[in-house]
């Protein structure tokens, strides 16, 4: 019985230290900050497989807390945005360094192995949040 306690107990204490933050982005401060940094450079994820990608150069997100406070994140490789579509509810969600602008409509990849390319049009796109790993 007390083992089975203890299981449950390291669990929890693994779960709250591997937490994850979320943030909110508006429309066009995202297309502004894609667009500033537009240039798509070709990045090799696992040279032995051939496996590569375009990415943007993102290297700070400005974004809004759960408070609405203003801060800027330095994203990693896990960093994802996560796309809600104002017609259908769902929600997309990409690496945000393979997240680019083309025309009217944003594409990335769900996968930076598998590929996964998405796309949406940018006037369907209702909210925006930035997932981060603490």
């Amino acid at each position: 019985m007390k083992i089975a306690k203890m299981k449950y107990l390291i669990i929890l204490l693994i779960l709250l230290a591997c937490g994850c933050s979320s943030y909110s982005i508006t429309n066009t401060s995202f297309v502004n900050q894609i667009n500033q940094n537009s240039t798509l450079t070709k990045t090799q994820n696992i040279p032995s497989l051939g496996t590569n990608y375009y990415s943007n150069n993102l290297s700070k997100i400005q974004c809004l807390d759960k408070n609405g406070q203003e801060t800027i994140i330095n994203p990693d490789k896990n960093t994802n945005f996560k796309f809600t579509n104002k017609k259908t509810g769902k929600s997309t969600t990409l690496y945000y360094d393979t997240v680019y602008i083309s025309g009217d409509s944003i594409f990335g990849l769900k996968s930076r192995i598998l590929g996964g390319k998405r796309s949406m049009a940018m006037d369907d796109i209702d909210k925006i949040y930035v997932k981060t790993e603490n």
